[in-house]
């Protein structure tokens, strides 16, 4: 069991470094000091943590192997899929960080089946270069190219960007479980026995167990490749962009929309993160000053106060008849269509919007913006109704808190709007002193507490800004399950324990 980092002596480094490399290569294991600094944390507001040696496996095999060598001298492993900005990346006790970046093969992409088979190393630009040579996309996110598609289709509320009945782009998953065990899911849990099964099916006769996997940070087993939801670029694409004066009026219009399947994934953008990301288009970088600090009710005159921007595809006589309906809907709720416009007065947001929604193009134009300063997002689910009364109660209670820098959000439709994914985007300025990033701190998760305590919200990926487990703990026989699964697949707790302490309180 880890209680505090791990104290490895002079004689013991050496021994575990010389055997890792013998495992994957001297180039590819390493206790170099600069290096090891680079694993230890990222732009998230969280103390740094370094490990002790860094290794780049190529193989379940290899991963396998490390397994073993890191239980027989007790050594804490954290798997990171290209360092995404989560806690879960942290190496909380030092040991080992398994970085799966250097298993980068695309190994099938079936085109009758629509999925694509990857390691974990396999980014959204290789990956969608590739099947854009097939006129095929993947769901690509708001995430750079360079990053890793599983790796981030495995946090929830990353891969949820279908407003369809499917929730997540996992087919099926590889796993090395603690023990060197390696395990499929779904209908390739069956391919050991019958070689002829393929990825085709997320199930089987038996529970789901994929889904143990999808939000767990690499607390239960350590994931080597996956199979992906992948997707054909239709005959026509469109993107009849709305304008409306209120966040219920929009969400009421999202709502419309998914459930009646005229989309594949809708989001609305408040003004002032709209203008931000018109700003990052035009000018590469920054922000536009006026709009950082502004009250974010309070719409300028020459902008609508929320945009919603639908990804529509399909048949070109059904696209046609799509936007007409999307633009009926839109007057009949008070709105009205702002295409156009958008194009000729926000180019830079237009352009986002048409990489992002129309052409499945992946892009860093938004995420660009977070190197701003050091961002501070409190992440929310809710029903529709509370997620309105979120968004009228969030915007006044961090205006007047030390969040208030760049004070804006967007929201997305999950699963039909059933549910509804809203970000407040923060800043916390990086002259900041350790005091006030303290307070802005305590401040988002007043924020959180108070979202779910009074409009019903659940928590969106960690539970970061709370004691260990706090957020865990109040899921009452859920966390006595979590807490017997971690027990059991992974007894020594050895697989990223500073994380699963944090979320099965141990």
């Amino acid at each position: 069991m880890f209680t505090r980092p791990v104290k490895l002596s002079a004689k013991q480094q050496g021994t575990i470094l010389r055997r890792l490399q013998q495992i994957v290569g001297p180039a590819n294991a390493t206790a170099n000091p600069a290096i090891r600094y680079g694993y230890s944390g990222t732009s998230m507001i969280i103390p740094k943590a370094v490990p002790d040696f860094v290794v780049m496996p190529r193989s379940a095999e290899d991963i396998q192997k490390i397994l073993v060598l890191a239980r027989r001298h007790k050594v804490p492993i954290t798997p990171v899929g290209s360092g995404s900005q989560e806690p879960s990346t942290y190496p909380f006790f030092g040991g080992i960080v398994l970085d799966t970046m250097a298993m980068n093969r695309i190994l099938e992409i079936n085109t009758n089946g629509a999925y694509a088979v990857v390691e974990m190393g396999v980014t959204f630009g290789q990956l969608a270069e590739e099947l854009k040579k097939a006129k095929l996309r993947l769901t690509v996110g708001s995430f750079p190219s360079t990053i890793s598609v599983l790796g981030n289709y495995l946090m929830t509320a990353a891969n949820t960007h279908r407003s369809s009945g499917i929730m997540d782009d996992i087919l099926g998953l590889e796993v090395v479980l603690a023990d060197g065990t390696v395990a499929q899911t779904g209908s390739k849990a069956f391919a050991g026995t019958y070689p002829k099964t393929e990825w085709h099916y997320p199930s089987n006769t038996f529970p789901n167990v994929k889904n143990l996997f999808i939000d767990a940070g690499g607390t239960l087993g350590i994931v080597t490749k996956g199979a992906l939801r992948i997707y054909q670029m239709n005959e026509a694409q469109a993107m009849p962009i709305s304008a409306f004066d209120s966040y219920r009026q929009a969400l009421e219009y999202m709502k419309r929309l998914s459930r009646a399947n005229l989309v594949q994934h809708i989001c609305a953008w408040h003004w002032i993160l709209y203008s931000i990301i018109d700003h990052l288009g035009q000018y590469g970088k920054g922000a536009p000053a006026d709009g950082l600090l502004y009250d974010p009710w309070e719409t300028p005159d020459d902008r609508p106060y929320i945009l919603a921007v639908p990804s529509m595809s399909g048949y070109r006589e059904v696209m046609e008849a799509s936007e007409r309906a999307a633009k009926r809907l839109t007057e009949e709720l008070g709105g009205r269509i702002y295409t156009d416009e958008c194009h000729e007065r926000w180019p830079g947001a237009w352009k986002f919007f048409a990489d992002h929604y129309r052409d499945h193009q992946v892009t860093n134009q938004f995420m660009g913006g977070f190197g701003e300063g050091l961002p501070l997002m409190p992440m929310v689910i809710a029903d529709p109704e509370g997620v309105v009364q979120i968004e009228h109660w969030g915007l006044r209670f961090l205006r007047r808190s030390s969040l208030k820098l760049g004070l804006s959000y967007y929201s997305h439709s999950l699963d039909q709007c059933r549910s509804v994914f809203l970000r407040m985007t923060t800043f916390v300025s990086p002259e900041s002193s350790p005091k006030e990033i303290e307070r802005a701190t305590a401040v988002r998760q007043k924020y959180m507490e108070h979202a779910y305590k009074r409009y019903g919200a659940i928590p969106v990926r960690y539970d970061y800004g709370h004691p260990p487990g706090a957020v865990l703990a109040k899921t009452g026989g859920h966390s006595r399950m979590l807490k017997a699964i971690k027990r059991s697949l992974d007894p020594e707790n050895i697989l990223n324990p500073g994380y699963s302490i944090s979320m099965y309180g141990r």
